[in-house]
């Protein structure tokens, strides 16, 4: 869950990099990012799902802090662990 938190807080906001084997390697939304929101947030965060759609980037960045909260307070209905 924390991996997520962070993943998602940050690269919302456009400041993430993660290391890989010691060096910086930007988190992008198609390498990284729509692969944990497809296995942990699609079934709801989808067009005609129950919550707003997570699909793609446009999607998701006008939206980057509500999700940073939502994530960091456990506010996700889902309960993802």
């Amino acid at each position: 869950m924390k991996r997520i938190i962070v993943f998602v807080g940050l690269l919302c906001l456009g400041v993430a990099h993660a290391g890989a084997h010691g060096s910086a390697t930007a988190v992008t939304w198609n390498r990284e990012m729509s692969r944990i929101v497809f296995e942990k947030c699609a079934s709801c965060h989808r067009p005609g799902g129950t919550a707003f759609s997570m699909l793609t980037y446009p999607d998701v960045q006008p939206r980057a802090n509500q999700i940073k909260d939502a994530v960091l307070s456990g506010g996700c209905r889902r309960g993802v662990p």
